[in-house]
């Protein structure tokens, strides 16, 4: 079984001296164990610090590539924001400084 990823949804400062963890909102934990007791889970950091955590300061995070959900290979058709683009509305254009070193397009 897949280690379970949560993402915290508020700071959470542990006390100190105590097997608590401090975490930051948006940070990624991976949880270690739910069974801690009423309320807190258990579960390590990017840094590899572990410690205790109130549950409802973290929701499930999954991992999703942006790229298999955008773009199919098997497709022909390119994602509409690259079928917007045309050569006419964004062709290359030519940048030189100019002889006093200030660009002009």
């Amino acid at each position: 079984m897949a280690p379970v990823k949560v993402q915290a949804l508020y700071d959470f400062t542990g006390e100190p001296g105590s097997a608590e963890l401090t975490i930051s909102a948006g940070e990624v934990l991976t949880v270690t164990r739910q069974d801690v007791g009423e309320g807190w889970w258990e579960g390590t950091n990017q840094n590899g610090q572990s410690g205790l955590f109130p549950a409802a300061y973290v929701e499930n995070f999954e991992v999703t590539d942006y790229w298999e959900e955008e773009w199919d290979d098997d497709s022909e058709e390119p994602p509409q924001i690259l079928a917007d683009l045309t050569a006419a509305q964004y062709a290359p254009v030519a940048i030189a400084p100019d002889s006093s070193g200030n660009i002009h397009v």
